[in-house]
C-alpha cells in the first residue's frame, strides 16, 4: 500500500472542499429572529425568538460577520427609541440588516396600546377612560385616525388648521370664556381671523 498516494488524494480532497466551502465561509451570516410573542431570554432563533428589537441589536454588536435581524409578523411597541451608536458600526463587509421575515406584515410603533371600554356619550360621541399616565395628541381606533374634541369641528376642506371660527376670538367668544390658557381635549385653540 502506497501511503503517499493516499496522502496526495486526501490533500487534493481537502483543497477541493476548501474551494467549495470558501464562498460560504466568506459570505456567511448570522440570523436573529424577533417576535412580539418572543422572550428576550431566548436565543433569538425562529422557534425561540427575542421579543425586542433592542435585544437583537445587542446580540448583533457581539457578532462578527454579516447579521440579519428578521422581524416576525406583529406590532412592536417601543417604550423608547432604538438608538444606533458607534458600537453598532460594522466593517464594510459586515452589514447589519433589520427587515421583516418573508414579507410578513410588521409595524414598529412609538405608540401605546390602549385597551379601552368605549361608551356612548352624546350625539355620535363616544368616550373612554385612559388609565395609563399618557400624554398623546393622536388616537387611532382600528387603524383609523380619530379627531380629538375641538372647536370648531374639524373640516377637511378648510385651508388652515382643519377649520377656524371668527367667534372664537371675538369679545365674549369661546376663547375669552375659557380659563387661561384655553385647552380643549389636550389642544390649545389656534385661530386665524381674516381682515376684511
Amino acid at each position: 500500500m502506497n501511503v503517499s498516494k493516499y496522502s496526495n488524494k486526501s490533500l487534493l480532497a481537502a483543497i477541493a472542499m476548501s474551494i467549495f466551502l470558501w464562498p460560504s465561509l466568506l459570505f456567511s451570516q448570522t440570523t436573529f429572529f424577533v417576535s412580539p410573542n418572543g422572550n428576550d431570554s431566548d436565543p433569538g432563533t425562529i422557534t425561540k425568538p427575542f421579543t425586542s428589537i433592542n435585544r437583537a441589536r445587542v446580540e448583533a454588536r457581539k457578532t462578527s460577520g454579516r447579521v440579519v435581524i428578521y422581524l416576525l409578523e406583529g406590532t412592536y411597541y417601543l417604550s423608547q427609541p432604538i438608538v444606533f451608536t458607534s458600537e453598532d458600526s460594522r466593517k464594510e463587509s459586515e452589514s447589519l440588516l433589520i427587515t421583516n421575515f418573508e414579507n410578513q406584515k410588521v409595524t414598529v410603533s412609538g405608540g401605546a396600546a390602549l385597551n379601552l371600554k368605549w361608551e356612548q356619550y352624546g350625539k355620535g360621541i363616544c368616550r373612554a377612560r385612559v388609565e395609563q399616565d399618557l400624554i398623546f395628541d393622536e388616537l387611532f381606533v382600528n387603524g383609523q385616525l380619530q379627531r380629538m374634541a375641538r372647536y370648531p369641528n374639524y373640516n377637511p376642506a378648510a385651508r388652515f388648521l382643519g377649520g377656524t371660527a371668527a367667534d372664537a376670538i371675538s369679545s365674549g367668544g369661546r376663547i375669552c370664556s375659557c380659563p387661561a390658557p384655553c385647552r380643549v381635549g389636550g389642544f390649545s385653540l389656534y385661530h386665524y381671523r381674516k381682515n376684511r
